[in-house]
């Protein structure tokens, strides 16, 4: 399976990280998602304020429950013997947005030495939720599903 297409509409490791620096894409649901994420965590990590999370989170845990519904309608059955990942699709795509926002927060610091190490986390995520997809278009793995509770 390439990196950018995986199986029905859902997007390999390439077009997300597109997604999370900025190309928003109006025909994919999933790089929507990633994209209005990593402007909430943006948001986030500028204005520091107690008030700006608590509404932050609550659209946060609607764009990650819509990542989870899309990609179990568009994901093949998994076999019998399929292994539970660990996390979601949206808490991935989540995590990716967070650490995408630190990183263009980071960028911004000119003397800031932990960019390359941000970065290198960003990149190791990417590789993470393409394994993952890679996993849930073969039928070999199952993802969770998000309860309310969640996070």
């Amino acid at each position: 399976m390439s990196a950018s297409a995986t199986a029905k509409n859902l997007p390999g490791r390439d077009l997300l990280l597109a997604a999370v620096r900025g190309w928003e894409y109006d025909f994919q649901p999933l790089l929507n998602a990633a994209f209005a994420l990593t402007r909430l965590h943006r948001r986030a990590v500028t204005f520091t304020e107690v008030i700006q999370f608590e509404p932050v989170d609550g659209q946060r845990i609607r764009l990650m429950c819509g990542i989870d519904r899309w990609v179990q309608a568009v994901i093949p059955a998994p076999r019998a013997d399929a292994f539970l990942h660990t996390e979601t699709v949206g808490s991935v795509v989540d995590r990716l947005a967070l650490i995408s926002a630190v990183l263009s927060a980071a960028a911004e610091q000119p003397d800031n030495a932990s960019f390359e190490d941000i970065w290198i986390q960003l990149d190791d995520i990417a590789d993470g939720y393409q394994d993952l997809v890679n996993d849930l278009c073969a039928g070999i793995r199952r993802a969770p599903a998000m309860t309310k509770a969640w996070p």
